[in-house]
């Protein structure tokens, strides 16, 4: 597992759950555990423990306890595909490699579907759309110093 420190990615994560006032979250590739986290607080930001938060496995990762206190579900990406259920924000914070080897076209229409904001980095959002994926979305760009985000309603 790789894990994450980048501070604009930290930021960015928790803004955007606090900001969409989301009531629930699909966090895909389960970015609280990357960044080492034993609760929904990571230095100095935290959300609130009443929103619903889904953690959706895109790799194979140790199943520890902890996991299971900061999400309300840990899901494999083909359990997500057998729910019908509508979630407010998915948030997806990795590289454009690995959405290429995560998500297929079958997960990004079910995202499309049961999803109403979508929030991932710009370079994910630029790949998304020449899949064709994205196509006709409102699409927000959030800059925060160096780094590019999207905020996209779907």
């Amino acid at each position: 597992m790789n894990y994450i420190t980048d501070e604009n990615d930290i930021l960015f994560y928790y803004e955007v759950i606090l900001q969409s006032e989301a009531e629930s979250v699909l966090d895909i590739g389960g970015f609280l555990k990357r960044t080492g986290a034993i609760s929904r607080r990571v230095r100095d930001r935290s959300f609130s423990e009443q929103v619903w938060l889904v953690a959706v496995e895109t790799e194979d990762s140790p199943d520890i306890g902890v996991y299971h206190t900061i999400y309300n579900e840990i899901l494999t990406s083909d359990e997500l595909l057998s729910k019908d259920e509508s979630y407010t924000l998915a948030v997806y914070l990795d590289n454009v490699e690995s959405v290429e080897e995560d998500m297929n076209a079958d997960m990004w229409k079910w995202i499309s579907e049961h999803v109403h904001y979508l929030a991932v980095t710009d370079r994910i959002s630029s790949f998304l759309e020449k899949k064709g994926y994205l196509r006709g979305r409102n699409k927000k760009s959030i800059i925060i110093e160096n780094d590019t985000y999207s905020f996209i309603t779907l």
